[in-house]
């Protein structure tokens, strides 16, 4: 059961980084009794470790601060990451394709984790495409205004759809069931941490995650309800 899992990764997360400080700041005070200079650098080794190790469970815990809505063009925070990304893509061979539905309402997000997830998905497809060595290499971003789609028991009216795609080998059928868990990377060297970080930065939009994926297609989809941002702009138009 994943929330059973990832309940499980966050109890021992806690209990691993109460001790971290701990460490910290004794290898700060015998840091300052060391009969020798030379000797401070493995006490700044200790310091160092143990900053790494708290900022990778800081990773596993989630975003450290609250959301901070506001309304917001969906397509801003989509064209900040790209053009962030647009000289690595390139110098890597990937083409960058977008799709954008024009028509998509404001939509009340945190623009910051919101480019935290989309940066993820997009930094996820590159390293699929160039570890997998393939050809003709492309990420397409699209989006799209769904009608009726459930996200976990509730039906919305309409859901904001934001697909990541790209033309990689796809997700290993091992993993398939497991992907969002934390700890779980088709990266030789990933922290596995990526997608459970985005998945629960959607959740606080309550959003939900989706993916789909073959030999040759992945898509990983972003779903944030917009239904109530219709709503407010029909009662805009009638008090105008």
């Amino acid at each position: 059961n994943q929330e059973v899992t990832s309940a499980f990764v966050r109890g021992l997360a806690h209990e691993i980084k109460n001790p971290l400080s701990g460490i910290r700041g004794a290898a700060q005070l015998l840091s300052r009794k060391l009969p020798e200079d030379y000797l401070g650098e493995y006490t700044d080794i200790i310091i160092n470790q143990t900053d790494r190790l708290t900022s990778l469970v800081d990773n596993i815990l989630g975003p450290n601060r609250k959301p901070t809505f506001e309304l917001q063009n969906i397509h801003v925070p989509l064209e900040n990451v790209t053009n962030l990304l647009k000289q690595s893509l390139s110098e890597s061979g990937i083409d960058l394709i977008k799709d954008y539905d024009p028509s998509i309402p404001e939509i009340s997000i945190d623009i910051y984790l919101l480019e935290q997830s989309i940066l993820n998905l997009i930094n996820n497809a590159k390293e699929s495409l160039v570890d997998g060595e393939v050809l003709s290499p492309e990420i397409r971003i699209i989006t799209r205004v769904l009608l009726k789609e459930l996200l976990g028991e509730i039906q919305h009216k309409t859901v904001c759809k934001i697909s990541v795609i790209d033309n990689g080998p796809g997700i290993p059928t091992n993993l398939k069931d497991s992907i969002f868990f934390p700890m779980i990377s088709t990266k030789n060297k990933g922290s596995g941490l990526g997608l459970s970080i985005t998945q629960g930065i959607i959740s606080q939009h309550n959003g939900a995650m989706k993916y789909e994926s073959e030999p040759g297609r992945t898509e990983f989809s972003i779903l944030i309800p917009i239904e109530h941002q219709f709503h407010e702009q029909e009662l805009r138009s009638t008090n105008a």
